[in-house]
């Protein structure tokens, strides 16, 4: 298939660019290699067509595909493909459909891609960068992971409800009892096969790629809280930890007294509460509020 990147003393990129020019470190180059040399034999496994039709690309784990298919559900396979390939941070797919249609069709489609997207990350029980979207005249196909039947359901619903959609082809993984990505990073292998539609390949990934978004995810915390809270009493209340802190940091409650001063729904309203993601429990809210404001009666006492 082209697009294959090999690694060689004339680089990776072809000829005239040579490897000490490319930014990417050794290592990554080379695991960008393997990553281009697997996912083009599983691609060329699924049929042999590919071989001049489809062209990818892995630059630092991100796929790029381009090229021409006979339909949709081609598209949707390789994305698949795509993103089961290990090492994957991302996929990026401009996969054309070779039938041409009138530019009104084209129009319209564009137009249920975006509406469905918009009503997807108005969804506050949707976690919309999951999902990617193609529609062909007027059929949606949606592919990405949903953490509950529930939010499955959901997208499907949410998709039948645009205007003028005909049909919705959805390829949706479930993984069912996993409500956030640290508890999908925790999870073994062996747990994770059993989700339909999951094989090792694809459960190992998903949980290397869980485990790496909750390392970035700490590091981006313990940023945020350096450099805007410095107040000990804040950061030592009962039940306190590095993820509250950040949410407290980004919404500017930056110490112990304008902690006190909130509400409890403040704090945990599905809707508008600045710690809506985190799924707190009411009563630890309540307590911690309650110990930050016992700091005011001793300022009271001191005065």
């Amino acid at each position: 298939m082209s697009g294959c990147v090999g690694v060689s003393s004339k680089g990776i990129f072809g000829t005239g660019v040579s490897v000490a020019l490319d930014p990417r470190s050794l290592g990554t180059q080379i695991d960008d290699s393997i990553m281009q040399k697997n996912l083009s034999a599983r691609i060329l496994l699924l049929d042999k067509k590919y071989f001049l039709s489809i062209k990818s690309k892995v630059l630092d784990g991100r796929i790029f595909l381009t090229g021409k298919v006979d339909d949709p559900e081609e598209k949707l396979q390789i994305t698949k493909l795509a993103w089961e390939t290990e090492g994957a941070r991302s996929v990026r797919n401009d996969i054309k459909i070779k039938e041409k249609f009138n530019f009104k069709q084209s129009a319209k489609d564009v137009l249920i891609t975006t509406q469905l997207r918009t009503a997807l990350i108005v969804n506050k029980n949707i976690k919309a960068t999951n999902y990617q979207i193609d529609t062909y005249k007027k059929k949606v196909y949606v592919y990405g992971i949903a953490l509950t039947d529930e939010e499955k359901e959901m997208v499907i619903s949410e998709a039948k409800e645009i205007l003028d959609v005909e049909d919705v082809i959805a390829q949706l993984l479930v993984t069912d009892g996993y409500t956030t990505v640290e508890s999908i990073a925790t999870e073994t292998l062996e747990n994770l096969e059993k989700i339909e539609g999951f094989d090792s390949t694809l459960a190992q990934e998903i949980i290397d790629r869980s485990k790496n978004f909750v390392k970035e995810k700490a590091e981006s915390d313990k940023k945020l809280i350096d450099e805007n809270i410095s107040d000990e009493k804040l950061k030592n209340l009962k039940g306190m930890n590095n993820s509250i802190l950040a949410q407290l940091a980004k919404s500017n409650i930056l110490n112990v007294n304008d902690f006190a001063d909130l509400a409890t729904f403040e704090l945990i309203d599905k809707e508008e509460g600045i710690l809506r993601e985190l799924d707190l429990d009411e009563e630890i809210a309540n307590n911690m509020i309650m110990e930050a404001r016992s700091f005011w009666s001793e300022e009271q006492n001191k005065d």
